[in-house]
């Protein structure tokens, strides 16, 4: 079972550097040998910035800024990185019309897990992401959907904050 959990620090992810500190992590070298990062409406390497120009283009640049979200694959759950990478594509397609998102294969733990991040500000027009939870479930079916093509299922669970 893969586990689905989104990832809340408000006080963290309304700050100016928000954008610019969780992209950095995710995209880091030595936690993605693989290379295995993509977005949509995005260029990896230029994803906070891109991201920043959408906020301040309709006057979004307050508020929480990003949603951060991470699927974890149990060890031997999915074959490789290679196919994280295929399953981490197809989760984007749910909210890619509309926000932009980047996503990384994390493959320096014994798990291998993919984290998201997408802009709450939609490049269409600007609306903030109000994040539902029929959204949420939505997405959680989707997802589930995703799962079932590589032969397993996504189990949510609470994020802890410290």
């Amino acid at each position: 079972m893969a586990v689905f959990k989104v990832i809340s620090v408000p006080q963290k992810y309304a700050d100016e550097d928000a954008y610019a500190d969780l992209i950095h992590y995710c995209i880091r070298p030595m936690k993605t040998p693989g290379n295995f990062i993509d977005g949509f409406g995005v260029l990896p390497q230029l994803a906070a910035e891109q991201m920043q120009i959408v906020s301040h283009a309709y006057r979004q640049d307050h508020g929480i800024r990003l949603r951060h979200w991470i699927i974890s694959f149990e060890k031997g759950e999915i074959r490789d990185a290679w196919h994280a990478n295929q399953f981490a594509q197809q989760a984007c397609w749910f909210y890619a019309e509309r926000y932009q998102i980047l996503y990384s294969v994390h493959e320096d733990a014994q798990n291998i897990h993919i984290h998201f991040v997408m802009n709450m500000i939609s490049f269409q027009d600007g609306t903030r992401y109000t994040g539902k939870k029929k959204d949420y479930y939505d997405f959680l079916r989707y997802l589930n959907d995703i799962a079932a093509l590589f032969g397993t299922y996504v189990y949510p669970v609470k994020d802890n904050p410290e």
